[in-house]
C-alpha cells in the first residue's frame, strides 16, 4: 500500500455501522471487481475485522471511530487496513487475492 491511492472511511465505533461501510467498500466498482467469485469471504472477514475494532479495540465507545483505508494495488489485489484511531493500527491487515493463508505481520490473504 505504500504507492497506491488510499481511500479511508471514518465510522463511529458501533456495531449497527458496520452494513453500511461494508456496502460503501461493495460500491466502488475496482473493490468489486478484485473481490468477485469471493464476496461471501470479504464481507465475513469485513465483518469481524470491524467488529473485532468496535468491541475489543474501542469497548463500544461510540465516540470513538474505527477507520477503513483501502487501495486498489496494481497486481489486482485489495489492501484494506483498520485503525481504531489516527495512529494506532489493529494487527490485521488484510490482502484479497485467492484463498487465506497467514502471512508474517499479522497480514491475511484471500
Amino acid at each position: 500500500m505504500a504507492n497506491e491511492l488510499r481511500t479511508e472511511i471514518a465510522m463511529r465505533s458501533q456495531l449497527g455501522e458496520i452494513s453500511d461501510v461494508i456496502e460503501r467498500l461493495r460500491s466502488d466498482p475496482e473493490v468489486l471487481s478484485r473481490i468477485c467469485g469471493r464476496e461471501a469471504a470479504f464481507i465475513i472477514a469485513m465483518r469481524e475485522a470491524l467488529a473485532n475494532s468496535i468491541t475489543h479495540g474501542n469497548r463500544h465507545d461510540g465516540f470513538k471511530k474505527v477507520y477503513v483505508q483501502y487501495a486498489c494495488e496494481p497486481d489486482n489485489s485489495l489492501s484494506i487496513l483498520i485503525r481504531m484511531r489516527e495512529t494506532d493500527l489493529i494487527r490485521t491487515m488484510c490482502r484479497y487475492r485467492r484463498i487465506w493463508e497467514k502471512i508474517p505481520d499479522g497480514e491475511f490473504t484471500l
